[in-house]
Formats: structure tokens, C-alpha cells, sequence
């Protein structure tokens, strides 16, 4: 179980571990919010990915459906 006394006194209970496992709990405990994306170029939340394989193989490469821009780059929103 993340957090729990065991595994800290294991990893001698440094102050970056104790960080690390509270971020990873409370992840655990709200999820990831949903990050909308948008072109940089105009803005148009019309993006998909390019490759099946990016992210996987290469980095992420995205594709906007509007002004036809494509790149690694992307502007990210979270949703509320």
C-alpha cells in the first residue's frame, strides 16, 4: 500500500519520498483532470493525434483538423 509506514521506514523515510507518495495518493484519491488541447497556431480544440504510434514510439505529434497546423506542441486547458 503506497504510504504506509512499512514502505517508508524501508526507503529510510527521506523527505523526497514522503513528497513523491503524497502526490501519488492524493492522484490516487481526486484522478487526473481531463486537459482539453488547442492548436497554437489558431486555437481550435479540432486536434488529433497523427501517428498511432506517437507517444508510444515517437513523441507525441498532433494534427488540427482547422488550419492544418502539425506538431509536438499543443496548448493544454484543464477542465473544470
Amino acid at each position: 500500500m503506497v504510504g504506509s509506514p512499512t514502505l517508508l521506514r524501508g526507503f529510510g523515510g527521506s523527505p523526497a519520498l514522503k513528497r513523491l507518495i503524497s502526490i501519488l495518493s492524493k492522484l490516487r484519491h481526486e484522478g487526473f483532470k481531463r486537459r482539453k488541447l488547442f492548436c497554437p497556431r489558431c486555437g481550435s480544440p479540432k486536434l488529433k493525434p497523427y501517428s498511432p504510434l506517437d507517444g508510444w514510439l515517437t513523441p507525441s505529434q498532433y494534427v488540427c483538423e482547422e488550419c492544418g497546423y502539425r506538431g509536438a506542441i499543443v496548448l493544454e486547458a484543464e477542465e473544470a
